[in-house]
C-alpha cells in the first residue's frame, strides 16, 4: 500500500487534507469531511500526547487525536489509524468494526502494536476493495491513510 499522507503535508502550494483530496472525486458528507480535517489538524499539531504504542505499519511512535469523543492513536509519518474495539463503529455507525469479517482474508504484513502478533487483512464491507488491517487477538482495527475517508464513503 502506498502512503500518501506526506503528500499534504508538504508545501503550501501542494498541502491538501485528505478530505477535499477525496471529495473531488467521491462526495463525504460536511460533517465526515470536518472530522477528517479536525483530526489531521490534531494530528498534525500532536495535541493529545503519545500513546505508548507503535504504529503497525511504519513502527514509529503514534499521537492520539479525538473525533467525536473517541480518542484515536495516529501515526504521523504514514498517516495510519489504530482503533481499539468498537472505536470503529461508532466513527462509521456500523455495528462491527468490520462488517464483512466473515469473508476471505489474508495475512497482513502490519503486526497488532498490542500483542506484537501479524495481523490478518478483511474486506471492509462486501463487494468494495477495502482491506482494513484486524488483530486476530480482537485489540482493535488499523486503517492506512486514506481508508478512514473510504469508510466514511461506504456508510
Amino acid at each position: 500500500r502506498h502512503c500518501r499522507y506526506k503528500e499534504h503535508l508538504g508545501s503550501a502550494q501542494t498541502r491538501r487534507t485528505p478530505a477535499k483530496r477525496l471529495s473531488r472525486n467521491r462526495r463525504l458528507t460536511e460533517e465526515q469531511t470536518q472530522l477528517l480535517n479536525d483530526l489531521t489538524a490534531q494530528v498534525r499539531a500532536g495535541q493529545l500526547g503519545t500513546p505508548p504504542r507503535p504504529c503497525p505499519a511504519c513502527g514509529l511512535a503514534m499521537v492520539a487525536a479525538e473525533i467525536r469523543e473517541v480518542t484515536l492513536d495516529c501515526c504521523r509519518p504514514c498517516g495510519g489509524i489504530w482503533f481499539d474495539p468498537g472505536e470503529l463503529c461508532v466513527l462509521s455507525g456500523r455495528n462491527q468494526d468490520v462488517p464483512s469479517r466473515h469473508l476471505q482474508s489474508r495475512r497482513s504484513r502490519n503486526t497488532c502494536p498490542i500483542c506484537q502478533t501479524l495481523m490478518t487483512e478483511h474486506v471492509y464491507l462486501a463487494p468494495y476493495n477495502l482491506l482494513v488491517d484486524r488483530c486476530a487477538n480482537g485489540h482493535g482495527v488499523y486503517l492506512d491513510e486514506g481508508e478512514l475517508a473510504r469508510v466514511f464513503k461506504l456508510t
